[in-house]
């Protein structure tokens, strides 16, 4: 039986198809008593070997195109064994200014120029958001299998690995270059609108919008293309969805050795105890997902034992509003520091 598993998130994936051996079967064919006096190709090439004009191979004497084992030529990319020309893809672009800080949730604003193409963003959406599998054969595809169709898509990488290369044009320093990444895609608008299309990584930053599964998703690219370790944490209770980026697991979320990544609002590496409309604060213990394996994020160790230090050198501090409310910030255990310490509001009696 064969059973068709759509995406429940915001999410979409793949499984890289695996070809029976052409080349293989190009040798069997090409060995044969026959052909030994064949020894090159009208071009030179040699039998059995690729012509210097890709994809071309020469099998009993005769140039055909392969692009399974000799490639496409420039400008154009291999999908399913054939070779896909990219200026297909590049006649109506559309020019995007994104912001980001380099510290996240402070710092001055800074902007980073991108350019989409509408074909790529028509191609992706096109793309089937479900899974194929047997299931007297396969296991059931997971979050993971859905998050892997989507940032593993060729056609899109040819086209969203260029934000990868700015970003680091923007700094030499990899957790800099983390946070800047993690920046740009929490500043895109949150997409309010009423159908969930579990866009792909590329159409987010297309339409520049998208929900916590998508946008969470566009992360771990940047980041895994960046070098780092990366997580997919999914909130199957709360219907949510983060980024994880590997961290020390003394400082990682739950120790499961990634750091929380909210990807609908700007907010700091490490800090989970965000609110959420319809749901308060996640409660719930995620299902956790390794991505990549990478780099760790250091500077979450500067960065929490900051807080740490701050708040053991400083007993209380208050700010008095005009309406007289106070509001106080607890001198906060390390738990608290981890999640970063809460703001309470006490009215005087």
């Amino acid at each position: 039986m064969f059973i068709c598993l759509f995406a429940l998130n915001a999410c979409s994936n793949s499984r890289q198809t695996t070809h029976s051996s052409i080349f293989e079967d190009e040798l069997k064919t090409t060995e044969s008593e026959n052909d030994v006096e064949r020894i090159s190709c009208s071009d030179g090439t040699r039998l059995n070997e690729c012509s210097e004009k890709k994809p071309l191979f020469c099998s009993k004497g005769i140039l055909k195109e392969l692009p399974s084992l000799c490639g496409c030529p420039e400008g154009f990319l291999l999908r399913d064994d054939e070779c896909y020309s990219l200026y297909n893809y590049t006649n109506y672009p559309e020019f995007h200014e994104f912001m980001f800080t380099r510290n996240l949730k402070i710092g001055s604003r800074e902007k980073i120029n991108f350019t989409t193409y509408k074909e790529v963003n028509d191609y992706l959406a096109g793309l089937p958001r479900n899974i194929w599998y047997y299931p007297d054969k396969e296991p059931e595809p997971t979050e993971k299998d859905f998050v892997l169709k989507n940032i593993d898509d060729d056609i899109q990488a040819e086209f969203l690995y260029p934000l990868v290369e700015k970003i680091e044009e923007l700094s030499s320093d990899k957790d800099e270059q983390a946070r800047i990444a993690i920046s740009i895609v929490q500043m895109i608008p949150y997409d309010y609108s009423s159908i969930i299309n579990n866009k792909y990584a590329y159409e987010v930053l297309h339409t520049n919008k998208g929900v916590c599964g998508e946008k969470s998703e566009l992360i771990i690219y940047l980041l895994r293309e960046l070098g780092f370790g990366t997580a997919y944490m999914f909130f199957e209770e709360e219907k949510h969805a983060a980024a994880g980026i590997k961290c020390p697991i003394e400082y990682s979320y739950k120790n499961c050795g990634y750091c929380f990544i909210e990807a609908t609002e700007s907010s700091l590496i490490g800090q989970s105890n965000n609110q959420y409309v319809d749901i308060g604060r996640l409660s719930y213990n995620p299902i956790i997902y390794q991505i990549s394996d990478g780099l760790e994020y250091q500077d979450i160790i500067t960065q929490i034992e900051q807080a740490k230090s701050e708040l053991e050198n400083e007993t209380r501090y208050q700010i008095t509003d005009p309406s007289g409310a106070i509001i106080l910030r607890k001198k906060g255990t390390y738990t608290d520091v981890i999640n970063y310490p809460d703001i309470i509001i006490k009215y005087p009696n």
